[in-house]
Protein backbone atom coordinates (compact mmCIF):
# COMPACT_ATOMS: atom_id res chain seq x y z
CA UNK A 1 0.00 0.00 0.00
CA UNK A 2 2.87 2.34 0.76
CA UNK A 3 4.28 1.64 -2.70
CA UNK A 4 0.98 2.68 -4.28
CA UNK A 5 0.97 5.99 -2.39
CA UNK A 6 4.59 6.63 -3.38
CA UNK A 7 3.78 5.81 -6.99
CA UNK A 8 0.87 8.25 -6.91
CA UNK A 9 3.12 11.03 -5.54
CA UNK A 10 5.83 10.41 -8.12
CA UNK A 11 3.23 10.49 -10.91
CA UNK A 12 2.11 13.90 -9.62
CA UNK A 13 5.70 15.16 -9.61
CA UNK A 14 6.24 13.92 -13.17
CA UNK A 15 3.04 15.60 -14.33
CA UNK A 16 4.15 18.87 -12.73
CA UNK A 17 7.60 18.45 -14.39
CA UNK A 18 9.32 21.04 -12.19
CA UNK A 19 10.05 20.14 -8.57
CA UNK A 20 12.14 21.17 -5.60
CA UNK A 21 14.10 18.96 -3.22
CA UNK A 22 13.65 19.37 0.54
CA UNK A 23 16.12 17.22 2.47
CA UNK A 24 17.18 16.88 6.08
CA UNK A 25 18.97 14.25 8.17
CA UNK A 26 18.41 12.89 11.66
CA UNK A 27 19.59 9.78 13.55
CA UNK A 28 16.90 7.24 14.43
CA UNK A 29 16.64 5.14 17.59
CA UNK A 30 19.07 2.53 16.26
CA UNK A 31 21.62 5.29 15.50
CA UNK A 32 21.20 5.11 11.76
CA UNK A 33 21.30 8.40 9.87
CA UNK A 34 18.00 8.84 8.03
CA UNK A 35 17.60 11.30 5.14
CA UNK A 36 14.05 12.60 4.74
CA UNK A 37 13.21 13.09 1.04
CA UNK A 38 10.38 15.52 0.24
CA UNK A 39 9.32 16.96 -3.11
CA UNK A 40 7.69 20.36 -3.53
CA UNK A 41 5.68 20.88 -6.70
CA UNK A 42 2.61 22.57 -8.17
CA UNK A 43 -0.32 20.17 -8.55
CA UNK A 44 -3.32 20.79 -10.81
CA UNK A 45 -6.31 19.05 -9.23
CA UNK A 46 -9.26 17.44 -11.01
CA UNK A 47 -11.43 20.54 -10.45
CA UNK A 48 -8.81 22.63 -12.31
CA UNK A 49 -7.65 24.46 -9.18
CA UNK A 50 -3.94 24.65 -8.40
CA UNK A 51 -2.19 23.92 -5.12
CA UNK A 52 1.39 23.77 -3.87
CA UNK A 53 2.25 20.35 -2.44
CA UNK A 54 5.13 19.17 -0.29
CA UNK A 55 4.98 15.38 -0.35
CA UNK A 56 7.06 12.93 1.65
CA UNK A 57 8.50 10.03 -0.35
CA UNK A 58 11.13 8.13 1.62
CA UNK A 59 13.58 7.85 4.47
CA UNK A 60 16.94 6.94 2.96
CA UNK A 61 19.63 5.45 5.19
CA UNK A 62 22.87 7.44 4.95
CA UNK A 63 26.32 5.97 5.59
CA UNK A 64 28.39 8.87 4.25
CA UNK A 65 27.24 12.30 5.49
CA UNK A 66 29.77 14.31 3.49
CA UNK A 67 28.66 16.47 0.57
CA UNK A 68 29.96 13.89 -1.88
CA UNK A 69 28.21 10.99 -0.14
CA UNK A 70 24.91 12.85 0.10
CA UNK A 71 25.01 13.90 -3.55
CA UNK A 72 25.63 10.32 -4.70
CA UNK A 73 22.69 9.15 -2.56
CA UNK A 74 20.38 11.86 -3.92
CA UNK A 75 21.32 11.23 -7.56
CA UNK A 76 20.75 7.49 -7.12
CA UNK A 77 17.39 8.08 -5.43
CA UNK A 78 16.21 10.39 -8.23
CA UNK A 79 17.22 7.76 -10.76
CA UNK A 80 15.20 5.13 -8.91
CA UNK A 81 12.21 7.47 -8.82
CA UNK A 82 12.47 8.07 -12.57
CA UNK A 83 12.99 11.83 -12.12
CA UNK A 84 15.41 13.99 -14.10
CA UNK A 85 17.72 16.24 -12.05
CA UNK A 86 17.50 18.78 -14.87
CA UNK A 87 13.87 19.45 -13.88
CA UNK A 88 14.85 20.38 -10.32
CA UNK A 89 14.24 24.10 -9.72
CA UNK A 90 14.85 24.42 -6.01
CA UNK A 91 16.81 23.05 -3.06
CA UNK A 92 15.92 23.44 0.61
CA UNK A 93 18.24 22.14 3.33
CA UNK A 94 19.25 22.93 6.88
CA UNK A 95 22.32 25.03 7.62
CA UNK A 96 24.87 22.23 7.95
CA UNK A 97 28.14 22.69 6.08
CA UNK A 98 27.72 19.35 4.29
CA UNK A 99 24.38 20.61 2.92
CA UNK A 100 24.81 24.29 2.13
CA UNK A 101 28.61 24.38 1.63
CA UNK A 102 29.62 26.75 -1.19
CA UNK A 103 32.52 24.60 -2.42
CA UNK A 104 31.81 20.93 -1.66
CA UNK A 105 28.35 20.88 -0.10
CA UNK A 106 25.34 19.05 -1.50
CA UNK A 107 23.78 22.19 -2.98
CA UNK A 108 27.01 23.03 -4.84
CA UNK A 109 27.28 19.53 -6.32
CA UNK A 110 23.67 19.64 -7.52
CA UNK A 111 24.17 23.09 -9.06
CA UNK A 112 27.17 21.71 -10.94
CA UNK A 113 24.76 19.22 -12.55
CA UNK A 114 21.87 21.66 -12.90
CA UNK A 115 22.48 25.41 -12.81
CA UNK A 116 18.75 26.13 -12.40
CA UNK A 117 18.38 24.20 -9.12
CA UNK A 118 18.23 27.36 -7.00
CA UNK A 119 19.35 26.92 -3.39
CA UNK A 120 17.38 28.65 -0.62
CA UNK A 121 18.73 28.53 2.92
CA UNK A 122 16.35 27.24 5.57
CA UNK A 123 14.09 29.85 7.12
CA UNK A 124 12.72 27.65 9.91
CA UNK A 125 15.98 27.55 11.86
CA UNK A 126 15.64 31.20 12.80
CA UNK A 127 16.14 32.27 16.39
CA UNK A 128 12.93 32.88 18.32
CA UNK A 129 13.44 35.38 21.12
CA UNK A 130 11.01 35.45 24.07
CA UNK A 131 10.64 37.61 27.14
CA UNK A 132 12.58 35.49 29.62
CA UNK A 133 11.31 37.37 32.63
CA UNK A 134 7.65 36.80 31.72
CA UNK A 135 8.39 33.15 30.95
CA UNK A 136 10.12 32.70 34.31
CA UNK A 137 7.14 34.19 36.14
CA UNK A 138 4.77 31.92 34.24
CA UNK A 139 6.85 28.87 35.23
CA UNK A 140 7.07 30.18 38.81
CA UNK A 141 10.84 30.44 38.62
CA UNK A 142 12.63 33.28 40.38
CA UNK A 143 13.67 35.76 37.66
CA UNK A 144 16.96 36.57 39.29
CA UNK A 145 20.54 35.54 38.58
CA UNK A 146 22.36 34.12 41.55
CA UNK A 147 25.83 35.50 42.13
CA UNK A 148 28.52 32.80 41.91
CA UNK A 149 31.05 32.39 44.69
CA UNK A 150 34.28 34.12 43.67
CA UNK A 151 37.62 32.47 44.30
CA UNK A 152 40.32 34.62 45.80
CA UNK A 153 43.68 34.83 44.10
CA UNK A 154 46.61 34.44 46.43
CA UNK A 155 49.61 36.66 45.89
CA UNK A 156 52.79 34.59 45.87
CA UNK A 157 55.41 37.22 45.09
CA UNK A 158 55.82 40.85 46.04
CA UNK A 159 56.45 41.94 42.45
CA UNK A 160 53.09 40.62 41.17
CA UNK A 161 50.86 43.39 39.84
CA UNK A 162 47.52 43.71 41.56
CA UNK A 163 44.38 43.55 39.43
CA UNK A 164 43.00 46.90 38.31
CA UNK A 165 39.42 47.79 37.58
CA UNK A 166 39.68 47.04 33.86
CA UNK A 167 40.94 43.51 34.60
CA UNK A 168 38.50 42.71 37.41
CA UNK A 169 36.17 39.74 36.71
CA UNK A 170 32.46 40.46 36.39
CA UNK A 171 30.79 39.93 39.75
CA UNK A 172 27.27 40.98 38.76
CA UNK A 173 25.58 37.77 37.45
CA UNK A 174 23.17 39.70 35.22
CA UNK A 175 25.98 41.68 33.60
CA UNK A 176 28.04 38.49 33.24
CA UNK A 177 25.13 36.79 31.42
CA UNK A 178 24.73 39.80 29.16
CA UNK A 179 28.42 40.08 28.20
CA UNK A 180 29.36 36.41 27.94
CA UNK A 181 26.16 34.88 26.55
CA UNK A 182 23.41 37.24 25.38
CA UNK A 183 25.44 39.71 23.29
CA UNK A 184 27.46 37.00 21.46
CA UNK A 185 24.19 35.13 20.80
CA UNK A 186 22.53 38.25 19.33
CA UNK A 187 25.60 38.95 17.15
CA UNK A 188 25.57 35.39 15.81
CA UNK A 189 21.82 35.47 15.14
CA UNK A 190 22.05 38.88 13.46
CA UNK A 191 24.84 37.82 11.10
CA UNK A 192 23.04 34.55 10.27
CA UNK A 193 19.74 36.33 9.50
CA UNK A 194 21.52 38.92 7.34
CA UNK A 195 23.28 36.16 5.39
CA UNK A 196 20.01 34.32 4.74
CA UNK A 197 18.16 37.45 3.65
CA UNK A 198 20.99 38.29 1.28
CA UNK A 199 20.61 34.84 -0.31
CA UNK A 200 16.83 35.25 -0.55
CA UNK A 201 17.11 38.74 -2.02
CA UNK A 202 19.63 37.55 -4.61
CA UNK A 203 17.09 34.96 -5.82
CA UNK A 204 13.80 36.87 -5.41
CA UNK A 205 15.05 40.14 -6.93
CA UNK A 206 14.74 38.52 -10.37
CA UNK A 207 11.17 37.32 -9.67
CA UNK A 208 9.73 40.21 -7.65
CA UNK A 209 7.89 41.82 -10.58
CA UNK A 210 5.74 38.66 -10.84
CA UNK A 211 4.62 38.70 -7.20
CA UNK A 212 1.82 41.18 -7.92
CA UNK A 213 0.72 41.59 -11.52
CA UNK A 214 -1.45 44.55 -10.54
CA UNK A 215 1.68 46.71 -10.22
CA UNK A 216 3.76 45.93 -13.28
CA UNK A 217 6.44 48.46 -14.37
CA UNK A 218 6.40 50.25 -17.72
CA UNK A 219 6.85 48.10 -20.81
CA UNK A 220 10.54 48.91 -21.38
CA UNK A 221 11.48 48.08 -17.77
CA UNK A 222 9.25 45.01 -17.88
CA UNK A 223 11.00 43.75 -21.01
CA UNK A 224 14.42 44.13 -19.34
CA UNK A 225 13.24 42.20 -16.27
CA UNK A 226 11.75 39.44 -18.41
CA UNK A 227 15.01 39.10 -20.35
CA UNK A 228 16.95 38.91 -17.06
CA UNK A 229 14.57 36.20 -15.87
CA UNK A 230 15.09 34.30 -19.14
CA UNK A 231 18.85 34.40 -18.55
CA UNK A 232 18.40 33.20 -14.96
CA UNK A 233 16.31 30.24 -16.13
CA UNK A 234 18.85 29.28 -18.76
CA UNK A 235 20.97 26.16 -18.44
CA UNK A 236 24.10 28.08 -19.45
CA UNK A 237 23.74 27.09 -23.10
CA UNK A 238 20.99 28.18 -25.48
CA UNK A 239 18.12 26.43 -23.70
CA UNK A 240 15.87 28.36 -21.30
CA UNK A 241 12.58 27.58 -19.58
CA UNK A 242 10.94 30.75 -20.90
CA UNK A 243 11.30 33.38 -23.61
CA UNK A 244 11.63 36.86 -22.12
CA UNK A 245 10.05 38.85 -24.98
CA UNK A 246 7.04 36.53 -25.16
CA UNK A 247 6.63 36.64 -21.36
CA UNK A 248 6.54 40.44 -21.52
CA UNK A 249 3.73 40.35 -24.11
CA UNK A 250 1.80 37.78 -22.07
CA UNK A 251 2.02 39.90 -18.89
CA UNK A 252 0.71 42.98 -20.68
CA UNK A 253 -2.10 40.95 -22.24
CA UNK A 254 -3.26 39.07 -19.16
CA UNK A 255 -3.31 42.20 -17.02
CA UNK A 256 -6.44 43.25 -18.92
CA UNK A 257 -8.16 39.89 -18.38
CA UNK A 258 -7.58 39.41 -14.65
CA UNK A 259 -10.30 40.45 -12.19
CA UNK A 260 -9.92 44.08 -11.16
CA UNK A 261 -10.56 43.43 -7.47
CA UNK A 262 -8.16 41.55 -5.23
CA UNK A 263 -4.39 41.08 -5.21
CA UNK A 264 -3.00 39.26 -8.22
CA UNK A 265 -0.52 36.91 -6.54
CA UNK A 266 1.22 34.04 -8.41
CA UNK A 267 -1.27 31.49 -7.03
CA UNK A 268 -4.24 33.67 -8.04
CA UNK A 269 -2.92 33.91 -11.60
CA UNK A 270 -2.14 30.19 -11.77
CA UNK A 271 -5.68 29.34 -10.70
CA UNK A 272 -7.09 31.82 -13.23
CA UNK A 273 -5.06 30.30 -16.06
CA UNK A 274 -6.03 26.77 -15.09
CA UNK A 275 -9.76 27.45 -14.60
CA UNK A 276 -10.02 29.37 -17.88
CA UNK A 277 -7.91 26.76 -19.71
CA UNK A 278 -5.52 29.48 -20.90
CA UNK A 279 -2.26 27.70 -20.10
CA UNK A 280 -1.42 27.17 -23.77
CA UNK A 281 -2.01 30.83 -24.62
CA UNK A 282 0.18 32.04 -21.74
CA UNK A 283 2.71 29.23 -21.66
CA UNK A 284 5.72 31.35 -20.56
CA UNK A 285 3.77 32.93 -17.70
CA UNK A 286 2.41 29.51 -16.69
CA UNK A 287 5.95 28.08 -16.49
CA UNK A 288 7.47 31.10 -14.71
CA UNK A 289 4.80 31.18 -11.99
CA UNK A 290 5.02 27.44 -11.41
CA UNK A 291 8.79 27.67 -10.96
CA UNK A 292 8.40 30.55 -8.48
CA UNK A 293 5.84 28.56 -6.49
CA UNK A 294 8.08 25.48 -6.54
CA UNK A 295 11.04 27.15 -4.81
CA UNK A 296 11.02 26.18 -1.07
CA UNK A 297 11.17 28.76 1.72
CA UNK A 298 11.78 26.38 4.62
CA UNK A 299 12.43 22.74 5.51
CA UNK A 300 9.57 22.50 8.01
CA UNK A 301 8.06 19.50 6.18
CA UNK A 302 11.18 17.41 6.72
CA UNK A 303 11.25 18.42 10.39
CA UNK A 304 7.65 17.20 10.76
CA UNK A 305 8.56 13.88 9.15
CA UNK A 306 11.10 13.33 11.96
CA UNK A 307 8.24 13.41 14.46
CA UNK A 308 6.59 10.49 12.64
CA UNK A 309 9.94 8.70 12.52
CA UNK A 310 10.21 8.85 16.30
CA UNK A 311 6.64 7.60 16.71
CA UNK A 312 7.08 4.68 14.31
CA UNK A 313 10.60 3.49 15.12
CA UNK A 314 10.42 3.09 18.88
CA UNK A 315 12.49 1.12 21.37
CA UNK A 316 10.36 -2.03 20.96
CA UNK A 317 10.60 -1.71 17.13
CA UNK A 318 14.24 -0.70 16.83
CA UNK A 319 14.97 -3.54 14.36
CA UNK A 320 12.29 -2.35 11.94
CA UNK A 321 13.40 -2.88 8.33
CA UNK A 322 13.95 0.14 6.08
CA UNK A 323 11.20 -0.89 3.65
CA UNK A 324 8.61 -1.33 6.40
CA UNK A 325 9.69 1.97 7.99
CA UNK A 326 9.18 3.82 4.72
CA UNK A 327 5.79 2.20 4.07
CA UNK A 328 4.45 3.04 7.53
CA UNK A 329 5.88 6.55 7.36
CA UNK A 330 4.38 7.44 3.99
CA UNK A 331 0.97 6.06 5.01
CA UNK A 332 1.04 8.16 8.17
CA UNK A 333 2.47 11.37 6.72
CA UNK A 334 0.47 11.29 3.47
CA UNK A 335 -2.70 10.16 5.20
CA UNK A 336 -5.12 12.08 2.95
CA UNK A 337 -3.57 10.72 -0.21
CA UNK A 338 -3.50 7.16 1.12
CA UNK A 339 -7.27 7.27 1.68
CA UNK A 340 -7.84 8.04 -2.00
CA UNK A 341 -5.92 4.97 -3.21
CA UNK A 342 -7.95 2.25 -4.91
CA UNK A 343 -7.91 -0.65 -2.47
CA UNK A 344 -9.08 -3.11 -5.11
CA UNK A 345 -5.85 -2.65 -7.08
CA UNK A 346 -3.87 -3.19 -3.87
CA UNK A 347 -5.75 -6.41 -3.07
CA UNK A 348 -5.22 -7.72 -6.61
CA UNK A 349 -1.50 -6.88 -6.53
CA UNK A 350 -1.13 -8.52 -3.11
CA UNK A 351 -2.97 -11.65 -4.24
CA UNK A 352 -0.72 -11.97 -7.31
CA UNK A 353 2.39 -11.67 -5.14
CA UNK A 354 1.22 -14.19 -2.53
CA UNK A 355 -0.67 -16.65 -4.75
CA UNK A 356 0.28 -20.28 -4.15
CA UNK A 357 -1.10 -22.79 -6.66
CA UNK A 358 -0.61 -26.51 -6.33
CA UNK A 359 -0.52 -28.60 -9.48
CA UNK A 360 -2.44 -31.90 -9.18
Amino acid sequence: MGDKVRESILNRVKEAKYFALILDCTPDLSRKEQLSVIFRYVHEKSDKTVEICESFVDFVEITDTTGKGLSETVFKALENYGLDIQNCRGQGYDNGANMKGKYSGLQKRIIEQNKRAFFVSSGCHSLNLVQTKELAEELKVEAKFKAPRLRGRKKHFDFEVERRDEHEPLTDPQEKFKVEFFLPLVDTAKSAVEERFEQLNAKTSKFEFLFNLDKLPDRQTLLIKCQQLEELMSDGADQSDIRGAELCDELVSIQKLLPKEGQKSPMDVLNFLSLTESTDAYVNLWIALRIISTMPMSVASSERSFSKLKLIKTYVRSTLSQKRLNSLSILSIENELSQSVDYLDIVNSFSEMKARKALV
